[in-house]
């Protein structure tokens, strides 16, 4: 009865928990304030969350399940490539869980956001599975990225940590931010890709690879799939202190997966359907993270390199939101990747202009007028999606979603059933 009581009373708790939005006041001392604050931004009308559930669209399967999968399954296969390294997926294990260890051993707790502005790479990828290994929050900024504009977006972002580049790139933003830290009412921890730590700077190498006493972390208590995972910019600009969009593993998984139905359903060459992705695409967009968790998804090989032979790899390129996937003897495949949706239309025949294009697996397209009114085959309009790949909330700001959940794109199209023909791209125009 106290416990009942507590639900339905306390803080004002009768009326959200009748309308399923109660959330235990006590969560607020196990979460710093600003994971509150980003999982109250979550917003999913109810009947699509119901719909990707019940179609299995969305499962409780979180990014780092396949970790643990692929290094039990095949710990000696190589996970990560690039010019100078390369890792097994035992490896990668290791190495995300050790740093995971000793980020939480340093303080980092379930639903902090850590800001990183690390290059494409083998490091990128590890900071990124390990901050989710402790239910943290990614945030993924340019490399180029000055320290005024990171600084703005730590304060922004409330981050408990950073992760910079090396100190050859920026020799003395590290030093200026660990003062930051210092003042600050959230940063903590400030962490460099540098080989050896200095004053009140963390050295990422030596977390990755340095020898804890607990090097393997059973992940954060109450991980779930419904938890965010990456923070990207909404509107592609880093000097501009904008919206961000907010991705949970679910959403994410699903992009993925979508993904991974196209290329299962073609003809590998030689029948090898485990060829390497090769990308050297950044998590700091939504094409590079639907490349990275595609790999996550299927087991392969991630090469941050060109491959020495292009015939035997899976090359994933990007240019105006199109991820285009080379497959020598198969057909090249064109996904629609923004940061606010990924994997929203997929286009498998005539590449360039005059292409079709066909909702993702799950995903659906609609064609409005200037008043937000659906339009009937073949009338020209503004192009608005849905599908599970769509990111599930916002942080403060404007956004490109429709009072019903639709994300408006910049483009004007036709339809003819589920056929998408783009045209010629227009100014957003919010309706």
């Amino acid at each position: 009865r106290l416990n009942q009581y507590r639900k339905l009373y306390r803080l004002g708790g009768g009326l959200r928990y009748r309308e399923g939005r109660y959330q235990d006041p006590e969560e607020k001392f196990e979460m710093g304030d600003a994971a509150v604050l980003l999982r109250q931004a979550i917003n999913v009308p109810a009947q699509d969350a119901a719909r990707y559930i019940r179609d299995g669209l969305w499962t409780q399967a979180r990014i780092p399940d396949y970790l643990d999968e692929h290094a039990a399954a095949r710990a000696d296969a190589v996970a990560l490539t690039d010019q100078n390294k390369s890792l097994t997926w035992a490896e990668l294990h290791n190495r995300c869980h050790r740093l995971a260890a000793s980020l939480q051993s340093k303080g980092l707790r379930r639903g902090d956001i850590v800001v990183a502005n690390l290059p494409a790479g083998i490091n990128q990828v590890v900071a990124y599975l390990a901050i989710l290994i402790c239910g943290a929050v990614f945030l993924p900024l340019p490399p180029q990225t000055n320290g005024a504009m990171l600084a703005a977006w730590l304060k922004r972002a409330g981050a408990k940590a950073a992760i910079l580049g090396s100190a050859q790139d920026q020799p003395t933003l590290a030093g200026e931010l660990a003062s930051l830290a210092k003042q600050s009412g959230s940063l903590d921890l400030v962490i460099q890709d540098n080989e050896t730590r200095s004053d009140d700077v963390h050295s990422l190498i030596e977390m990755m690879d340095g020898h804890d006493d607990n090097p393997h972390t059973g992940g954060a208590a109450g991980l779930a799939a419904t938890d965010p995972a990456l923070l990207l910019i909404a509107d592609d600009n880093a000097d501009n202190l904008t919206t961000l969009a907010i991705h949970s593993h679910q959403s994410l998984v699903s992009g993925a997966a979508s993904v991974e139905a196209e290329i299962a359903g073609e003809t590998e060459i030689a029948g090898d359907p485990a060829r390497p992705l090769a990308s050297q695409l950044s998590l700091t967009t939504g094409a590079g993270s639907l490349v990275l968790h595609l790999a996550l998804r299927t087991g392969r090989t991630l090469q941050f390199s060109q491959p020495s032979r292009p015939d035997m790899a899976l090359v994933a390129t990007c240019a105006n939101h199109v991820i285009t996937i080379a497959r020598s003897g198969a057909g090249d495949i064109q996904i629609m990747s923004t940061n606010q949706i990924s994997a929203a239309m997929i286009n498998t025949g005539i590449i360039g202009d005059g292409a079709t294009w066909k909702p993702s697996i799950g995903s659906q397209a609609r064609i409005v007028n200037e008043y937000g009114t659906s339009l009937l085959d073949g009338q020209p309009g503004h192009l608005q999606l849905l599908g599970p790949g769509q990111c599930v909330g916002y942080t403060d700001g404007p956004t490109n979603r429709t009072i019903d959940g639709w994300l408006r794109t910049n483009h004007h199209a036709t339809m003819s059933g589920t056929d998408i023909q783009k045209m010629n791209d227009s100014p957003k125009t919010k309706v």
